[in-house]
């Protein structure tokens, strides 16, 4: 068994000093200052529509590259191969984390799989060069669902509690055979490293964005944000672009922890524009009047030339509109591990409406449900239809083949629009 504690303790992590919100995790979550933590340390990252998804499930591979960045081991060369994990995206983290999360004589590691508690504790405490280290199975004992950890998972799980790894749920079980979850990962790389005393410093204590420079979008025609910091309190923005609107000149914004706000209006008629970062981007927030409401969005830093653009409104060509019979189906925000999805409809006499994240688990896509904790739809993606499969009794009478819909004259004439104002950018006016 290799021993990493070692180099991962002569390989600190440098901390980037600059941690962003997310829009679904408030600073009350329970694992908000850990989330924070591992983000600060490019550990982990969220999804292009701003979210972090706390509550998905992990895969295999998913926690395993987690744990090789945590340790600062990214970088190292591995030699473990099993025969399902080459040409994956997570090939060389499993290759640098060898067999810490496989049984001897394993030769697949089974990347797509759910990353189960159980395996978990096997896998950190053998990273951590810790598998012949003392331990009592007595440990478990506070454990009401002790008999459900694996024979050959027991001494693990004791390692991992005992050094503060892991520990129970509230309820006084273990669960060895659940699934981890995104915010439950982020918690166990945080406590890992605060252990071997890698923790340097929490990025809830220095939250703050750069306040400084330009940022582009094509939000609604190509639009430019300038941003000047006056003082810890206050930054001066301007919003440029062709489309025309209630204010002039340029405003101040009031800075509060990692926002900024503008408020306008008077008497009952009043509104808000917030700024915050995530990552380098920059996201605009407004509420109040309805024709503010298209500069929402994100951001991207401007280096000064139009073409490098990388537009927020440029879709995954698998996006859209899909129907079967009276069911709808509409993918967003595709990514290469996950994406959003709605259904509405009727199916069966019943009126149907579902929205979730779909998990890209080989080449499907499921849905976890976190109430009935198992997958309960899968989705095969193609160019012209969506083939939909319900994994259970309930959702049965959505699977079939959904058709992709036609973009509509209304469409197609706005992205003609948004290319005429992207070329009369330079003649745009100050909206604020």
């Amino acid at each position: 068994m290799k021993k990493m504690a070692a180099l991962a303790l002569g390989s600190l992590l440098v901390l980037n000093s600059t941690a962003f919100a997310f829009s679904d995790l408030a600073t009350t979550h329970w694992a908000y200052r850990n989330v924070m933590n591992m983000q600060d340390r490019g550990i982990i990252s969220g999804f292009t529509d701003d979210t972090f998804r706390p509550d998905i499930a992990l895969t295999r591979e998913q926690f395993i590259t987690m744990a090789v960045k945590g340790l600062g081991l990214e970088n190292a060369v591995g030699t473990v191969i099993f025969e399902d994990s080459s040409d994956r995206w997570s090939e060389s983290y499993i290759k640098v984390a060898g067999d810490t999360m496989t049984d001897e004589g394993d030769m697949v590691f089974r990347p797509a799989d759910l990353a189960l508690r159980e395996d978990i504790a096997m896998s950190i405490v053998r990273l951590n060069g810790l598998e012949n280290a003392d331990y009592s199975l007595d440990t478990l004992s506070k454990f009401s669902d002790v008999a459900e950890i694996s024979a050959g998972r027991k001494k693990y799980v004791a390692i991992a509690v005992e050094n503060g790894f892991m520990s129970g749920n509230a309820n006084g079980t273990f669960s060895p055979q659940k699934a981890l979850t995104r915010a439950e990962g982020a918690t166990v790389i945080f406590n890992m490293l605060d252990k071997i005393g890698n923790i340097s410093k929490l990025p809830t204590d220095e939250i703050s964005g750069a306040w400084n420079g330009e940022y582009i979008s094509n939000v609604d025609g190509l639009v430019k944000v300038k941003l000047e910091k006056l003082s810890d309190t206050e930054v001066r923005f301007s919003i440029k672009g062709k489309k025309t609107s209630l204010f002039g000149g340029c405003n101040v914004a009031t800075i509060n922890g990692d926002t900024a706000v503008y408020e306008y209006g008077i008497l009952d008629d009043k509104g808000e524009i917030k700024f915050r970062f995530s990552g380098s981007d920059l996201v605009i927030e407004t509420s109040g009047y309805e024709d503010l409401a298209v500069y929402s969005g994100r951001y991207q830093p401007d280096d000064g030339t139009v073409s490098t653009l990388k537009t927020v409104s440029e879709k995954n060509p698998l996006e859209g509109s899909y129907s079967l019979g009276s069911l709808n189906l509409t993918l967003t925000g595709i990514a290469p591990e996950s994406a959003n999805f709605e259904m509405s409809g009727i199916a069966d006499g019943k009126i149907i409406f579902k929205s979730g994240t779909l998990q890209k688990l080989g080449d499907k896509w499921k849905y976890f449900d976190i109430f009935a904790t198992v997958y309960t739809l899968e989705m095969e993606l193609h160019e012209d239809r969506v083939i939909v499969t319900g994994l259970d009794e309930e959702n049965s009478a959505l699977s079939g083949i959904y058709e992709k819909e036609e973009e509509n004259a209304e469409d197609e004439f706005k992205k003609y629009e948004e290319a005429v104002d992207a070329l009369y950018l330079n003649e745009g006016v100050f909206l604020f």
